[in-house]
């Protein structure tokens, strides 16, 4: 188990059966006792309604990030920076009941543990114990993303050369479409310094926006340089081979970058026992990309099984991490349906 003061949270090392089961019933145990104030449902946001809007206060205090300012002589009235967050996407409610594609349907709507994700990053120091502040280079491939682009969107401003969003192919043109809805709240496409003080100060480096996916300033490989920032949507089923392959071969700006740290980011894609394997085979192939590789897994938590299964599955090839308050009894997980892994090639 390592700590740091600095911080609300641990990481906590589960490396046996036994560490699972213990881990699972102190959760689900910390679920029951505050059931009054943890909404008793499935995760689904809304399902009525075709549309919705996610918003994300986020305020951060001036002292937070002074140090990664280096012309110090400009100095802020506030004593925070108000980084709000609206975005606005379209979903498919109705698709959710149907398989008329062959394809999982619970990408079609917006799930609450995306939002949890994002509002522990961004207003409960999680980006800080995750050390994603926006002076780190790191890069994030996300499975499942479904039609939610929240993460991208969000999340593109701390990366450093490229976020990519995948599915499978019938999630893709919704994806595709709120990406678009949503790219002016990304400082690399706008050009502004939405997030980031320092570059108030110092703006020469801006990185130029590229997406191929999206057809954004670029439709060929040759049209991009090596300090562009890639933002893209693509098409990779886990179950699917030719598909990883495929991935792979549009993606091969991936390992041009081997310096910097490759984040997996997977949000509530474990919810049946049969995603399980092709899931870990799929995580274990993409951290194998870069030396310097981690996974990160937000679940809601369901049925106690699939946790416990998965957990035992990935034994053979990570070191599984959880993130946990460091007050136990009364934190933003113990209070909550939603659980953090960290997964490290062994």
């Amino acid at each position: 188990m390592s700590t740091n003061n600095e911080f609300e949270y641990i990481y906590k090392r589960i490396d046996s059966e036994d560490l699972i089961y213990e881990h699972i019933n102190e959760r689900y145990a910390l679920m029951s006792e505050n059931a009054e104030n943890i909404k008793q449902d499935l995760g689904i946001i809304n399902d009525k309604q075709d549309k919705l809007t996610i918003e994300i206060d986020y305020q951060e205090s001036v002292k937070e990030i002074a140090q990664s300012i280096k012309n110090k002589k400009k100095k802020s009235k506030s004593s925070v920076l108000n980084k709000n967050f609206n975005i606005e996407l379209e979903q498919l409610p109705t698709s959710l009941k149907s398989n008329t594609n062959g394809n999982s349907t619970t990408g079609f709507v917006v799930w609450q543990s995306t939002f949890f994700f994002l509002t522990w990053l961004l207003k409960h120091k999680g980006k800080f114990f995750l050390n994603w502040d926006e002076n780190k280079n790191f890069d994030i491939i996300e499975l499942g993303t479904g039609i939610n682009c929240s993460n991208s969107i969000v999340l593109s401003n701390f990366t450093r050369n490229f976020y990519i969003s995948t599915d499978q192919k019938g999630i893709l043109n919704k994806l595709k479409i709120n990406c678009l809805n949503n790219l002016k709240e990304i400082k690399k496409y706008n050009n502004t310094n939405k997030l980031n003080l320092a570059s108030l100060e110092n703006n020469n480096n801006l990185q130029q926006f590229r997406s191929r996916s999206l057809n954004i300033n670029a439709q060929t490989d040759n049209e991009i340089e090596e300090n562009d920032f890639r933002y893209e949507v693509l098409h990779l089923d886990w179950c699917d081979d030719a598909t990883f392959q495929n991935f792979i071969n549009e993606s091969k700006f991936i390992k041009n970058n081997d310096k910097d740290l490759l984040t997996i980011l997977a949000v509530d894609v474990i919810y049946n026992e049969f995603l399980i394997i092709p899931f870990i085979k799929t995580v274990e192939r993409l951290l194998r990309l870069r030396k310097d590789s981690q996974a990160i897994v937000v679940l809601q938590l369901r049925d106690e099984s699939i946790i416990i299964d998965f957990l035992s599955e990935c034994l053979p090839y990570f070191n599984v991490n959880v993130i946990e308050d460091l007050d136990f009894s009364n934190g933003v997980f113990s209070c909550s349906r939603h659980v953090i892994y960290k997964l490290i090639l062994l």
